[in-house]
């Protein structure tokens, strides 16, 4: 049970409640406070989250969750009212992190962020943590750029309502929460906020700048975007791959993330510059996901000349065929269950000059059609991919995501999760040292006599024993 026992310095709050009493219009002050209860009330949905920001995650730790914190006055220049607070405690050791929190399309705003860091540094608070619609690949890549001055000694962290709600639903489905009644609260959490009429949740959207960039490429074949909205752009697209991995990580159940460079993991402005030169370059914008235990990364690309979506996974093929049918028999055979015979199918070899793509339903017909003249010549790699070239919904902010998020998923249950990587066998033991092993002389076993005499006859320990006892004095 939970007590109501305020950190030093604060001078209002009460426990998060469950069942929030507040006005109808007062949507953060309710969703805030029902998804905190959440991951005061539930063990393991607020280990999880707290593990993936470096917070207290034991199963010691102990989770106290505040709403509606008032701070002692002066305490920064301008007034503020945290929308809550989490106060995880392990031992001796208090880790505490003001929230923040927005729903439906409203976004975080910095100078509110920048205000509440001014505050958690002046009382020795550990962390901010942002919660809204918005998207970050990971907790630590905040979506709002704020001073880096202002991070000097407190951390900033980023939640999604989807990530949070992706989380709780993997939980549910994974039946990941022991306890039956903390079970039916996280599932009655998800419920409040996936509800429309709750409005916590918002429709995912590339920004405005998206139709301009789309029209520049189409009509001109260059960008004529100002870098700041072209790197706009490039931060909505790392929002959409991030809404991607949490909408197939809610349909499978398994944690999908987005696979980044280690480099770009510490480093969210590098990756958007790399992302910045590949669009302008080739047009492209592209993001893989990590799927665990899939044959393969599932890559997703916005081809912005072509206005077309792709979607793929490749898979290294087997090395220990002789010929190169062999190889692709290998892998129609995981693909006999997909009746999408549109899927595009690519054959890598160790020549460029050779490689191959035809679709799924000639190569059923002739799989030869993919392969050389010289049937010894083995693949380097088969690539499958799907395909949406609807230019219109192309360049709609939110047909877009749409159909890309329908995209990437349908694929990966028609496709990815019936793929296989190849493994090489295992070594074997060469014909000679078979021969050899086969040819030595063997131990000779001991027989029945053999056992008998070695029962009856004395050891040499036997004999000191004896010995020794016949020289201890009898009285």
């Amino acid at each position: 049970m939970h007590q109501i026992e305020l950190p030093a310095n604060v001078v209002e709050g009460e426990l998060a409640r469950l069942i929030p009493i507040a006005k109808d219009s007062a949507k953060e002050t309710k969703a805030t406070s029902v998804i905190l209860s959440a991951l005061m009330s539930v063990s393991e949905f607020g280990r999880n989250m707290l593990a993936g920001i470096d917070a207290p995650s034991t199963k010691t730790t102990s989770i106290s969750c505040y709403t509606e914190v008032v701070f002692k006055s002066g305490a920064t220049k301008e007034p503020c009212r945290p929308d809550g607070m989490i106060v995880a405690t392990v031992g001796n050791r208090k880790w505490t992190a003001l929230v923040e929190a927005k729903v439906g399309n409203t976004e975080l705003d910095t100078k509110q962020i920048e205000t509440y860091l001014e505050l958690a540094r002046k009382y020795g608070l550990d962390a901010v943590i942002t919660i809204s619609n918005q998207f970050a690949p990971l907790p630590t890549h905040h979506p709002v750029k704020i001073n880096g001055h202002k991070l000097r000694g407190v951390q900033l962290y980023h939640w999604s309502w989807s990530a949070l709600l992706s989380e709780a639903i993997m939980l549910i489905k994974n039946k990941g929460v022991s306890d039956p009644e903390q079970a039916y609260i996280l599932t009655e959490v998800t419920r409040y906020i996936n509800n429309k009429d709750t409005k916590v949740l918002s429709t995912v959207s590339m920004g405005k700048n998206w139709k301009k960039l789309c029209e520049d490429i189409r009509d001109n074949g260059t960008i004529n975007l100002p870098a700041g909205e072209l790197c706009t752009v490039v931060d909505d697209w790392h929002q959409i791959g991030r809404f991607l991995a949490l909408e197939l990580s809610t349909a499978t159940g398994a944690n999908v993330s987005v696979f980044m460079k280690h480099a770009h993991k510490s480093d969210p402005v590098a990756r958007a510059n790399a992302d910045v030169k590949v669009l302008q370059s080739e047009h492209d914008l592209f993001t893989e996901l990590n799927i665990p235990h899939a044959a393969a990364r599932l890559h997703v690309c916005a081809d912005v000349a072509r206005r077309v979506l792709e979607v793929s996974m490749s898979l290294k093929a087997p090395q220990d065929k002789k010929r190169s049918s062999a190889c692709v028999t290998w892998l129609l055979k995981q693909l006999n269950k997909c009746e999408d015979e549109s899927l595009i199918i690519k054959v890598t070899f160790g020549k460029p000059t050779l490689n191959t793509s035809k679709p799924l339903k000639l190569v059923r017909e002739e799989p030869s059609v993919l392969l050389p003249d010289d049937s010894s010549i083995i693949p380097s790699w088969f690539e499958i991919k799907r395909v949406s070239d609807n230019v219109t919904r192309f360049m709609g902010q939110k047909t877009f995501v749409e159909d890309l998020r329908q995209l990437v998923v349908s694929f990966y249950g028609d496709v990815g999760e019936n793929l296989t990587a190849w493994i090489p066998p295992a070594p074997q033991v060469k014909d000679d040292n078979r021969t050899s092993a086969a040819s030595s002389p063997k131990t000779p076993q001991p027989t029945d006599q053999n056992l008998v005499i070695a029962e009856n006859k004395p050891s040499q320990s036997d004999g000191m024993l004896r010995g020794l006892l016949s020289r201890l004095p009898l009285n």
